[in-house]
């Protein structure tokens, strides 16, 4: 866990995000590359057909997106 303010992490965090999220990626997605999952491993998946079948606040998708997933 990060030493100091969750909310401090969280705003920091939110705001790496933004610009992929203005260029039309999905939250989830911009929130992994802004907090260190390797991006083209995000873009990968992005770009693949086979997760559109799920929301991307899914629990599949969101280990897909989390650094613990190689």
């Amino acid at each position: 866990m990060r030493p100091g303010n969750n909310e401090d992490f969280d705003e920091d965090i939110r705001k790496k995000a933004q610009p992929y999220i203005n260029s039309g990626l999905a939250e989830n997605f911009a929130i992994a590359i802004a907090k260190g999952v390797d991006s083209e491993k995000v873009m990968a998946l992005w770009e693949s057909e086979w997760w559109k079948q799920y929301p991307d606040d899914d629990l599949l998708i969101l280990q897909m997106l989390s650094k613990e997933n190689p």
